[in-house]
């Protein structure tokens, strides 16, 4: 599933990433609230298989570990960043996951850990391939 438009003439750099959509026992999807937007935890796989980058990005942002339950999908979203020149291409691979336990303590400090409900998360996610994955894993969750 493609999502965005590219702008014609503007190169455009894929960007593999690996995201999260965990839910806590009151059905609330984890956000994360940084400085340009709300995002699914994960973030760049940096040439690493999705899952290890995966597991690395929520133990950076939340201190937390991950258990994976489930891959939700594939799927991008063009999309220009502030400052860059070019566009990027992101692409996600989406898990069904789970926190366990408290590892570390945050690396990046100005990540916030937010619950939102399905719709509140639906109406704050910054990209749109993010929210594709939050309805898929919300019929994923309705099936088990």
């Amino acid at each position: 599933m493609q999502f965005g438009k590219k702008i014609n003439g503007l190169p455009y750099t894929d960007r593999p990433g690996a995201y999260a959509v965990i839910f806590n026992d009151q059905q609330q999807v984890a956000v994360m609230k940084i400085p340009n937007g709300y995002f699914l935890p994960g973030g760049g796989t940096d040439g690493e298989d999705p899952r290890i980058a995966l597991e690395r990005e929520v133990l950076e942002e939340v201190g937390m570990g991950v258990r994976i339950l489930h891959e939700i999908g594939r799927a991008s979203e063009f999309c220009i960043m502030p400052g860059k020149p070019d566009g990027l291409n992101k692409q996600g691979t989406f898990y069904l996951a789970a926190f366990t336990d408290r590892l570390a303590d945050p690396i990046e400090k100005d990540h916030e850990l937010l619950w939102l409900s399905v719709e509140d998360a639906l109406k704050t996610l910054t990209r749109d391939f993010q929210k594709w994955a939050v309805q898929k894993a919300v019929t994923l969750s309705k099936a088990a």
